[in-house]
């Protein structure tokens, strides 16, 4: 599996959150909380933080365990990992279909290398 911490590491110096204490790992579904309506297996990461104590801790679900239907489409870990950092970045945004663009447009932007 790739690195999350690695991955932590870059994507939040770039996203100006190295004064945060970011803890990543990979988890498995019976420790996510799906939204209602929703299977754990549906949720491919979670953040929670707090933001007085700039701590965060990012969960991110094996990837055999995500839904099969969703694996293809949500489990580019680094873009999985930029967009939970996102979410520490700007924490008063719940707009997820911006969260997801956004991320998306900054991992085309480093990929072009």
């Amino acid at each position: 599996m790739i690195g999350l911490d690695a991955l932590v590491k870059e994507w939040a110096a770039l996203l100006r959150l190295q004064d945060w204490d970011i803890e990543a790992r990979y988890v498995h579904a019976k420790e996510m909380a799906a939204p209602e309506g929703h299977d754990q297996t549906e949720v491919s990461a979670q953040v929670s933080s707090d933001t007085n104590f700039k701590y965060a801790r990012i969960r991110v679900l094996h990837r055999d365990e995500l839904a099969e239907d969703l694996a293809p489409v949500m489990y580019d870990v680094e873009h999985v990992v930029v967009h939970e950092l996102l979410h520490l970045r700007f924490p008063d945004t719940e707009d997820e279909v911006a969260i997801n663009q956004t991320a998306s447009a900054l991992l085309t932007l480093k990929r072009r290398k």
